[in-house]
């Protein structure tokens, strides 16, 4: 790996020499500089992926270190962006462990969803501090599912906890819920997010990764708040909060 650090950016080679791909990491102030020299570099075929500084550091010392040792250990990786406060889908996918959106990618398994909710969304801080805003006493989550699993009674009832209501779309439709004033069973995926606060994307399947990016942006008028919360990294950060979602997904930090 040949690693160059400029006055702006750090720039790190990633591949064999036939095949690099650049990384380059970019500071906020300089974000239109870095669209301009991504595209340069796309004109002349080269892949580049331009992300923050923090995520363009961790790179380059776990590419470095692999390099060195041919040793690659998964659960430090996660450790150290967790220590560096990277995001590590980004990380992932600048070291070629993330395929794009739809490709065949490590899923991640409902224990490991279940572990990451418990601890980013519920645990010790409040769902108000996650979302960045006050909830008022009748607020409204979305809930999409494949079928009730452990992952979805967790969420409900932490919900449950809160007051909050919610209204849910289960692709399973012989899945029963209690009649309750706050629950409401929906027949489509888009009506689950009327005048919702918040999205939980609890379906892994590929169907919902699929969906693109276009009708997010038409169907983000529905809801009260665009936030979506995604224990499964279904979707590429950048790119959904490029269209004006607040985007919480597993492995990253806030």
């Amino acid at each position: 790996m040949h690693t160059a650090l400029e006055l702006i950016f750090p720039v790190i080679y990633i591949g064999e020499e036939k095949s690099q791909a650049i990384v380059l990491g970019v500071d906020s102030s300089h974000t239109k500089k870095g669209a301009n020299l991504r595209r340069t570099f796309s004109e002349y075929g080269i892949p580049i992926l331009v992300m923050p500084i923090k995520e363009a550091e961790t790179v380059r010392t776990f590419y470095k270190n692999y390099l060195s040792t041919r040793f690659f250990n998964e659960e430090l990786l996660y450790e150290e962006c967790k220590h560096r406060k990277a995001d590590y889908i980004i990380v992932r996918r600048a070291l070629g462990l993330e395929p794009g959106i739809g490709q065949k990618r490590s899923e991640i398994s409902e224990k490991e969803a279940l572990k990451w909710l418990k601890q980013a969304i519920f645990f010790s801080t409040s769902l108000e501090e996650k979302l960045g805003r006050t909830l008022k006493k009748d607020v409204m989550f979305g809930i999409w599912e494949d079928a009730k699993t452990k992952l979805t009674e967790y969420v409900i009832e932490e919900l449950n906890k809160r007051n909050y209501g919610f209204r849910i779309f289960t692709k399973n439709r012989e899945t029963v819920y209690p009649l309750q004033k706050n629950i409401v069973l929906c027949e489509d995926k888009w009506e689950a997010v009327e005048e919702v606060s918040g999205l939980f994307i609890l379906s892994p399947g590929l169907p919902v990764s699929q969906i693109p990016i276009k009708e997010w942006a038409r169907q983000m008028v529905r809801m009260s708040h665009a936030t979506l919360i995604d224990p499964y990294g279904l979707y590429e950060p950048e790119e959904i909060e490029s269209i004006g979602y607040h985007y919480i997904s597993y492995g990253r930090c806030y």
